[in-house]
């Protein structure tokens, strides 16, 4: 991942995708070497707080999975980009589905927004945006409005700078005060994933 090597155990390496090659085809696996040299993307589920893998055949509602996906930067040919900035700008200006959000506050330590156009269950419904000590927004939080304890959030904050990619994390609304410890949990567990080489 960017300029990190890293060892991801089968249990959280659901839908891994390799970047193309400079032939254009997507690397092979051979035997337990994958021939690839960087990452693109890949997902996992965990409880939380634990930060335990879920089965792959754990269907169904638990109120404390997270589900984690990881996506690099070079992808967008972004890399060095504030991606929270650029996000949070995109959703503020209105051009995301005719959004018109309006700060309304503090809560859990960010500012929060509510969309007034947001239709009813979709995941635009809030923004919580939380600033670095650099001034750039280092996460921000997108949530809908199902009036039920299963509304779902979407956390989305850069990874250490040398992995080069971009967390995305699930989890029902209930949990969004937790942000931090959640950002923690993930980033720390991701991190595991290094290697040296």
């Amino acid at each position: 991942m960017g300029n990190v090597y890293v060892r991801i155990p089968e249990r959280y390496a659901l839908l891994l995708q390799y970047e193309k090659n400079q032939h254009g085809t997507i690397a092979k696996f051979r035997g337990n070497t994958v021939l690839a040299r960087k990452i693109a993307a890949f997902r996992f589920d965990v409880t939380y707080p634990k930060m335990e893998s879920t089965p792959r055949n754990a269907y169904g509602y638990h109120p404390d999975n997270v589900g984690v996906g990881v996506n690099s930067n070079s992808n967008d040919g972004n890399e060095n980009t504030h991606h929270g900035d650029v996000h949070v700008n995109y959703l503020l200006s209105g051009r995301e589905y005719g959004s018109n959000y309006s700060l309304v506050g503090n809560e859990f330590g960010m500012k929060k927004y509510i969309n007034s156009t947001s239709l009813p269950g979709r995941a635009d419904k809030y923004l919580f945006t939380h600033n670095g000590a650099d001034g750039h927004i280092d996460v921000y939080i997108t949530c809908s409005d199902t009036a039920s304890y299963t509304a779902s959030c979407e956390m989305s904050f850069d990874l250490p700078e040398a992995m080069r990619s971009e967390a995305r994390v699930l989890f029902r609304i209930g949990m969004v005060n937790d942000w931090m410890k959640i950002k923690a949990s993930v980033s720390d567990l991701i991190s595991g994933f290094s290697v040296n080489q």
